[in-house]
């Protein structure tokens, strides 16, 4: 009985090890590798909106548009956008970081769990009895 049962376990911590080692390392360079290009993704992105409002400023046939839409306006609403781009993704860390140590958290209660459950059915016969003994009582 000890046996099956220190291998169903070796088994199930093999298997969330695997996974384990397999994900983490992917999931932080995939969050180091935004955090590193993060700045040059929004030079991109404003560089893109720069090139559509030049195009779009230049234009000699859009007259009548022009005269409803105010180009530095867009340009400011644009700056102001990447600004609030900068502290979403702060408070997307943030999160991340709360995520994380409730990810510990489970991960402590799951290894309790298991020593418990081990306990429990190690010791499976005894526990009935003693329970069946202060049931009588």
């Amino acid at each position: 009985r000890v046996l099956s049962v220190v291998c169903t376990y070796l088994t199930l911590v093999l298997a969330i090890t695997v996974i384990l080692l397999i994900i983490i390392p992917q999931l932080t360079n995939s969050i180091n590798d935004l955090i590193s290009n993060f700045e040059s993704y929004l030079n991109s992105i404003i560089a893109s909106i720069n090139k559509i409002i030049y195009q779009f400023d230049n234009s000699t046939t859009n007259e009548e548009i022009r005269e409803y839409i105010d180009i530095q306006s867009i340009q400011r609403a644009i700056t102001e956008f990447a600004g609030d781009l900068t502290s979403l993704v702060s408070t997307i860390a943030t999160y991340i970081t709360s995520y994380g140590s409730s990810i510990v958290t489970s991960v402590k209660n799951l290894v309790l769990g298991l020593f418990i459950s081990i306990y429990i059915l190690s010791s499976k016969e005894r526990l009935i009895a003693q329970i069946k003994k202060k049931s009588k009582r």
